[in-house]
């Protein structure tokens, strides 16, 4: 299926601009506050680094290694509440896609966060790495809450990262999200459920599919 993303990546330093409408750091939040404390936003910045970059051995190390330093609940919190302005669109669809695009999801592509970008730069892989963190953080802290508030973050015109997977055909993304309870019933501000945003029957049929047997698994 022909890609509905155009091939736009931040540079490598983008993140670290000192520029009002990028990214997450603010001029008075230092990435260190002392040798000992990490912040938010220095975690922030590694993992936007990693998924421009497309470097997804680099974000498991790191991953794993927040683990290490007791830096979960930290990344957890990191994940769940930055973004990136996207006010450029330095993000964006292909332009053959963009009317498509715009009439289901909506003219704007603002405020993604970091598994959302990874998302719309056509990095599944990488969108599944990170949820799969998130989901077994969430887990081992008997906090299935926040798994849900990240999967249901919004950007754009209310779209969730399901709209987004669904419309990009990401058949791999959208079965793990509706496995772990992903709304499937949530409109954006087009008035579209995620399943209304794809083209593709595969697509159609996971979500067919995976909501018949979580019904049924209730039902017995």
């Amino acid at each position: 299926m022909d890609s509905k993303v155009e091939g736009k990546k931040r540079t490598k330093n983008a993140a670290s601009q000192n520029n009002s409408n990028v990214l997450i750091i603010n001029s008075n939040d230092s990435l260190y506050r002392d040798k000992d404390e990490v912040s938010s936003a220095s975690l922030g910045e590694k993992v936007f680094s990693y998924v421009n970059d497309g470097d997804m051995d680099g974000l498991i190390a790191f991953f794993e290694d927040c683990n290490k330093k007791s830096q979960t609940t930290l990344l957890l919190q990191t994940l769940l509440t930055l973004s990136y302005p996207n006010t450029e669109r330095l993000y964006d669809f292909e332009p053959q896609y963009q009317n498509e695009a715009e009439e289901l999801l909506g003219p704007s592509v603002s405020h993604l966060n970091a598994i959302q970008i990874a998302c719309i730069m056509e990095d599944e892989e990488m969108s599944l790495a990170i949820l799969e963190f998130v989901s077994k953080a969430t887990l081992e802290m008997n906090a299935k809450k926040v798994l849900y508030e990240f999967m249901g973050s919004t950007w754009g015109n209310g779209n969730t990262l399901l709209h987004l997977a669904s419309f990009l055909c990401m058949a791999d993304l959208v079965r793990r999200l509706l496995e772990l309870g992903a709304n499937v019933n949530r409109k954006n501000e087009r008035k579209y459920k995620p399943v209304d945003c794809t083209n593709d029957y595969n697509v159609m049929d996971i979500f067919l599919t995976v909501t018949e047997i979580k019904e049924t698994n209730i039902i017995l």
